[in-house]
């Protein structure tokens, strides 16, 4: 659900207060909180996903500079989007890693981190959020990312040739 920007101040509200002003990126609670280990952030997530919403809301308040930080690097690749909006995308990215995690899990005999994982679905939602809404002409998902695919491609190749 999208509220008609306002062109001096756009906020929205996803269990941690985010205020938008002048593609300046606040917490309105002051500073923000300190990095948590691996251990600790492990622990939240069980009783997060237990129900305890204080565990939550934690959680997203910890990992919230992450959502702003990527979202901020998908902001300079497209003008289109209003930078409120790839960062209300990625906090449900946020929401869906910190609801779908399992700690128990292993990759290649390695333990994945959380952070890992949240990284994955943040950049899903707002590539998404990117697809569906960042041009005017529709183009299918599966297009776009070949075109972005091609790009980069395109760009490396003339980077290779350059030296």
């Amino acid at each position: 659900m999208r509220k008609p920007a306002d062109d001096n101040h756009t906020s929205f509200s996803l269990f941690s207060p985010v205020k938008v002003i002048h593609s300046t990126v606040t917490v309105s609670e002051g500073k923000p909180p300190k990095r948590l280990s691996e251990e600790s952030v492990r622990t939240l997530l069980t009783h997060a996903q237990q129900g305890d919403r204080n565990a939550h809301n934690r959680l997203i308040r910890t990992h919230l500079g992450l959502v702003i930080n990527i979202a901020k690097r998908f902001r300079r690749h497209d003008d289109f989007m209003e930078l409120g909006d790839l960062i209300q995308q990625g906090c449900l990215g946020l929401l869906r890693a910190i609801a779908k995690f399992d700690p128990s899990k292993s990759r290649k005999g390695k333990k994945v981190t959380f952070v890992t994982y949240a990284v994955y679905w943040i950049k899903h939602f707002v590539r998404r959020e990117i697809a569906v809404h960042g041009r005017t002409v529709a183009v299918p998902t599966h297009i776009q990312y070949y075109l972005q695919r091609a790009a980069r491609d395109r760009k490396s190749t003339r980077l290779n040739s350059s030296h």
